[in-house]
């Protein structure tokens, strides 16, 4: 007859060559574990920081690659026109791959390019658009008017937005603008650009990551006034209404 199974029976022993080796197993295990938990976590984030001192002067562009992938990602363009009854100018940027440019509402339909300061935070809470202006100035028939935030700026952001793999990237780019109101001049420089290299992750102004700054945050100013001056869009240069706007809304070439 079969004996009962003896609950009170003392496990039995395993032999020490065997505990030795499912030990070493099981450190084999947990350590591999460890590795395959550090690979699993999220990578940091990291900002990618490119000092520039490019001026951007009349009728000149200039396109630039934010990530360094052999793809412009955003234009900067310097236009100036002038007819029988006008002239004028206008400064903007424009998005080339898919990106956007962060940018303030108006209630005049017009698109003007935000103007961010040092330590100020830029992400998916901003507005952006593929393109913007960021300085207007024009005379029409004998009329002068402007519009825009960027007039006689020294460190102004610019807010920018763009894809890598299909997910949206942060980013900013820092200028100096002068202008004269002699001969409607506008001078652009741009003095260094940035991104997060973490997804819908936002970027502060001025973050350069582990880069030195070795380009500084003041560009040349010597010739220019050296006060800071924002026309809102809704200012003398709007005060001549849908023909003035309309001229200055035509895309720069």
């Amino acid at each position: 007859m079969p004996r009962p199974f003896d609950l009170q029976k003392p496990p039995a022993r395993l032999s020490g060559a065997i505990s030795h080796n499912l030990s070493l197993y099981a450190l084999a295990a947990g350590a591999a574990g460890v590795h395959l938990l550090a690979l699993a976590q999220p990578s940091e984030a990291e900002v990618v920081y490119t000092s520039a001192h490019q001026a951007i002067g009349r009728n000149q562009t200039y396109s630039f690659d934010l990530n360094h992938d052999g793809v412009n990602d955003f234009t900067i363009l310097n236009g100036y026109g002038r007819g029988s009854t006008y002239k004028g100018f206008r400064l903007s940027i424009k998005a080339d791959a898919g990106g956007a440019i962060a940018y303030t509402p108006t209630n005049q339909r017009e698109y003007l390019a935000r103007l961010f300061r040092k330590d100020a935070e830029i992400g998916a809470r901003e507005q952006f658009l593929q393109r913007a202006n960021m300085a207007v100035g024009f005379e029409i028939s004998g009329q002068y008017g402007a519009y825009g935030y960027w007039f006689n700026v020294r460190d102004g952001y610019i807010g920018l937005s763009f894809k890598i793999d299909g997910q949206i990237h942060y980013g900013w780019a820092r200028f100096n603008v002068l202008t004269k109101s002699q001969g409607f001049r506008i001078l652009a420089i741009l003095t260094g650009y940035a991104y997060e290299t973490q997804p819908d992750t936002p970027i502060i102004a001025g973050d350069t990551g582990s880069a030195a700054d070795e380009e500084g945050q003041s560009g040349p100013m010597s010739g220019f006034p050296q006060q800071e001056v924002q026309p809102a869009a809704t200012l003398a240069a709007l005060s001549l209404g849908a023909p003035g706007l309309a001229i200055w809304r035509r895309p720069t070439p």
